[in-house]
């Protein structure tokens, strides 16, 4: 009766020990694979990053593009405009005024050229 004990005992030793090794190396084999899968994820994660931050990147440069050519036609056909209603109203520009500035400066130094000569002449 005794070694049937004996027997029972290490056999449920036995048993529990297996049980304990089996399910250790099935905790190792199912942690391995969660990891694997994590490391997976993060790596698809920064994939997709790495895509959201590029489709972002050229749907900025299209928009910005986009906004500039509006923004473009826009300034142009105003100033085409304000031109017209300026020249319709006979409003000069400031090109007008730059060459009647550079005429005025013009006759400015040939009478000081004149004075200069008539004055050398009288004495």
């Amino acid at each position: 009766m005794q070694d049937l004990l004996k027997k029972i005992v290490n056999t449920g030793v036995g048993f529990a020990n297996t049980t304990t090794e089996t399910l250790k190396t099935r905790y190792n084999e199912v942690y391995a694979e969660v990891e694997k899968r994590q490391q997976t994820s993060e790596k698809e994660g920064e994939k997709l990053v790495s895509t959201l931050q590029k489709n972002v990147e050229s749907k900025y440069e299209e928009v910005r593009t986009n906004i500039t050519g509006r923004v473009n036609e826009r300034v142009e056909s105003f100033a085409g405009q304000l031109n017209s209603t300026m020249d319709k109203l006979n409003i000069p520009t400031t090109d007008t005024f730059n060459v009647v500035d550079k005429r005025i400066k013009s006759l400015e130094r040939k009478i000081s050229s004149l004075t200069k000569e008539l004055e050398a002449r009288q004495n």
